[in-house]
């Protein structure tokens, strides 16, 4: 029997669906409502090495919509298969590493936030040497929770203004 796929409009995460069943309502894995593509956009997306969101994986997606951000990654690559790649062998060891991580089974975890959850936004530069020149984003929420994550250089500045519009009692 074939399978229906449906790729979700906002993580781009693709189902399968046993053909006598029909498509799925919400994304299994971020929660959007696909039925209705216009309730939940996607507005920024980038990729972050080593951390954000409290999330540890080689790669860290973060996005963007107009109700939430999120950051998901596989945490079973722990942010060191493609380092040591790297040590090993340059671009190939990298490759290697990261075809040998994402073989073992992947762990995806799916950190969400709400902007009505959210309660303030603060940028800093960072300290060390490596970022002394780079914004890092710090968004608080109602339950004290902080999520920490650092975009590219070109693109912080409009990370930083997007959130702000949507935060709804930005506290000072």
């Amino acid at each position: 029997m074939k399978k229906i796929k449906t790729t979700c409009h906002v993580c781009r995460v693709t189902m399968k669906t046993p053909g006598d069943q029909e498509a799925p309502g919400f994304c299994e894995f971020c929660g959007a409502n696909l039925l209705d593509p216009t309730q939940e956009v996607r507005i920024l997306e980038t990729a972050i090495q080593t951390a954000a969101g409290g999330i540890t994986a080689d790669v860290v997606s973060v996005f963007l919509t107009n109700k939430r951000i999120f950051f998901t990654g596989d945490e079973s690559s722990g942010g060191s298969g493609s380092t040591v790649g790297w040590l090993l062998g340059g671009i190939v060891g990298g490759l290697i590493a990261g075809a040998i991580s994402s073989a073992k089974g992947r762990k995806d975890r799916l950190v969400s936030v709400k902007f009505e959850d959210m309660t303030a936004i603060e940028a800093t530069f960072g300290t060390q040497l490596l970022n002394r020149n780079r914004k890092t984003l710090t968004i608080h929420d109602k339950e004290n929770k902080i999520y920490v994550f650092q975009p590219g250089k070109k693109e912080v500045d409009q990370w930083e203004e997007e959130i702000r519009q949507r935060i709804p009692a930005q506290q000072q």
